[in-house]
């Protein structure tokens, strides 16, 4: 009889075997699909997968599952394929490609940095509206004209600071 380890899972434990996992249980560990984990197969993000003998069914081993789990970490950060592709390259190459498995990473946290930073700028927007919207409910018009205002120069500031005007770069080299 194959040991057997209990994997905590949200509200409940799974038994699995120690060497091999079955798709049913790889999907409820990494919260991957099973189209996607065929997929990240396909495209060879995982190496092939050993097939159940008699019934013919995957049956994940615990490198796979590793490898799948940091799969999931990098998909839910919004990496693309080839930026993992290439993660997993560098990886098999050890301790000498640590410098490029840094920028690879940093590259990518900046990414992420710059769409926090408009998320932000999103909520903020929502927050001005909401305001508006709260000043036109109470009935009160002349808060709601200075918000309004207030939105229409945050609005415009804001889209001159991503995008200045091209007077902006007179007498520089830029243009």
């Amino acid at each position: 009889m194959k040991d057997t380890a209990a994997l905590e899972l949200p509200g409940r434990y799974l038994i699995a075997p120690l060497e091999e996992m079955t798709v049913q249980q790889v999907v409820d560990l990494t919260g991957l699909s099973e189209h996607t984990l065929r997929y990240y197969e396909r495209l060879g993000l995982i190496h092939p997968v050993r097939r159940h003998h008699s019934s013919g069914h995957r049956r994940y081993s615990q490198e796979d599952v590793t490898r799948l789990e940091s799969l999931a970490c990098l998909r839910a950060t919004g990496m693309p394929l080839a930026e993992m592709r290439q993660y997993f390259e560098a990886l098999s190459q050890g301790e000498t490609a640590v410098t490029q498995q840094k920028a690879l990473l940093t590259q990518h946290k900046t990414v992420l940095q710059e769409r926090q930073r408009q998320m932000l700028r999103n909520l903020e927007y929502l927050d001005r509206k909401i305001a508006y919207w709260d000043a036109i409910e109470a009935g009160d018009e002349q808060a709601a004209c200075a918000i309004a205002q207030s939105l229409h120069g945050w609005i415009r500031a804001d889209s001159e600071r991503d995008h200045p005007p091209l007077d902006a770069f007179e007498d520089k080299e830029i243009l």
